[in-house]
């Protein structure tokens, strides 16, 4: 929460835990800058500047994104594939 992420190789962040939650966070100039896993709450994020996706939700069922800043002039804003279920965006 409140975190400035920015300049990694990979992801700026990365869920691995239901029911995580992630607000506050400016998160940028990462290839996807932020990975969604099953049940997290993303909210209140000032995300941009991704080379491939800005938010990624590949496979997840039950992740809350909403109120989020997202910009992305290349790549995609919202990725969402995999069979992604019951999200709230």
């Amino acid at each position: 929460t409140e975190n400035r992420v920015y300049g990694n190789r990979g992801f700026g962040i990365r869920g691995s835990a239901s029911g995580t939650g992630f607000s506050g966070n400016v998160i940028y100039s990462n290839p996807t800058n932020l990975q969604v896993s099953a049940g997290n709450m993303v909210r209140n994020n000032l995300i941009y500047g991704s080379a491939d996706h800005g938010i990624l939700v590949s496979g997840v069922a039950g992740a809350q994104i909403v109120n989020n800043t997202v910009h992305a002039l290349e790549g995609d804003a919202i990725r969402i594939q995999n069979n992604s279920r019951d999200l709230t965006l």
